[in-house]
């Protein structure tokens, strides 16, 4: 826990790249000011499957660029990026919140935008992952039960493109970039923003399952001790809490924030949640554990699922918004 607590005075996020992508969807009344949707101006916009989130974070007059994430195909982030006008060069530090191509995806592209930066990734990103397909996606099985041949003829393993390191060092060459892998435990950042390092975990029925790593030709379960959230205190709010794809549980995920900042109030909880693959049984004891500590925003993108979505905006319709590639928090 922080011997101070700091805090920003607000935070803008701004969608760079999501599953959904429309113009047509207009800002909500009952969102407006701390919710607005981009509408013609996502008119060139594409969505992909990934997320990438773009956060500025202001202090007495201070203010300071991150990039949260990069995902998506190589191309989508810059053409979403040029949409809003979007400087490169501002980005201070780039965090990839965990080694799936979803969320690097289009790192290569904007290391190429970018001269000077601090890249920030956990050291298990760069574990081969795989993914259960067909008849076992999402399913928790015992990873030295699987015969990789076997599994990959009948459809049921999916290796995950590799995240590799030297392919990281060969775009920073010439540039200024440092590559941060030492970031493991909770970590203040700047003023009021911290990462999580590695997320405790206090429930393991909430770890999504389904998804595994390689090391030395042996399978494992994934643990996901590579993920990495943000915490952003707002001054007389509480936490703003950023997610990647949440694999380690929403639960898991915001306790491990209150304890990491000493902050109970949580204020807004924003990004993929990884419930795609939730029955509706799953889905509402989520929310309900969500509804206990009252955010004010609550918004799940990416890998959320429409399920998760359409039911969290019948559960809390005056905190869910639609969150769309162009949306923009101002918090």
């Amino acid at each position: 826990m922080s011997s101070a607590i700091s805090s920003v005075d607000k935070v803008h996020i701004r969608v760079l790249v999501n599953n959904y992508v429309d113009p047509t969807f207009v800002t909500e009344e009952k969102f407006k000011d701390l919710v607005i949707q981009p509408e013609r101006n996502a008119g060139t916009c594409v969505g992909d499957h990934g997320l990438t989130l773009d956060i500025t974070l202001m202090k007495d007059g201070n203010v300071h660029h991150l990039l949260f994430d990069a995902g998506g195909t190589n191309g989508t982030v810059l053409q979403n990026a040029m949409a809003f006008r979007v400087k490169f060069e501002t980005f201070e530090k780039i965090i990839i919140s965990h080694g799936h191509v979803d969320h690097y995806g289009g790192l290569f592209k904007t290391l190429e935008q970018i001269q000077e930066t601090e890249l920030i990734i956990s050291p298990h990103a760069f574990n081969q992952k795989y993914m259960l397909t067909g008849k076992l996606t999402g399913m928790k099985i015992d990873p030295q039960t699987i015969d990789y041949r076997q599994f990959k003829k009948e459809k049921l393993i999916f290796q995950l493109p590799p995240f590799k390191e030297k392919l990281i060092r060969k775009f920073m060459e010439g540039r200024n970039i440092t590559l941060n892998k030492e970031i493991t435990r909770p970590t203040q950042i700047f003023e009021g923003c911290w990462i999580s390092g590695e997320i405790d975990i206090l429930k393991e029925d909430e770890i999504s399952h389904g998804l595994l790593y390689q090391k030395d030709k042996v399978f494992y379960e994934d643990n996901f001790r590579d993920e990495l959230s943000l915490y952003i205190n707002v001054e007389g709010k509480g936490l703003v809490v950023l997610t990647g794809c949440c694999h380690c549980g929403v639960y898991n995920t915001v306790e491990h924030a209150k304890k990491v900042t000493g902050i109970n109030k949580i204020y807004a909880i924003i990004g993929g949640l990884h419930h795609i693959w939730s029955d509706f049984n799953t889905i509402n004891q989520v929310l309900t554990y969500i509804k206990s500590q009252e955010p004010q925003i609550i918004c799940p993108m990416h890998c959320s699922g429409l399920n998760f979505l359409m039911a969290a905006r019948t559960q809390m319709p005056d905190q869910t918004p639609i969150g769309v590639v162009g949306t923009q928090f101002q918090l």
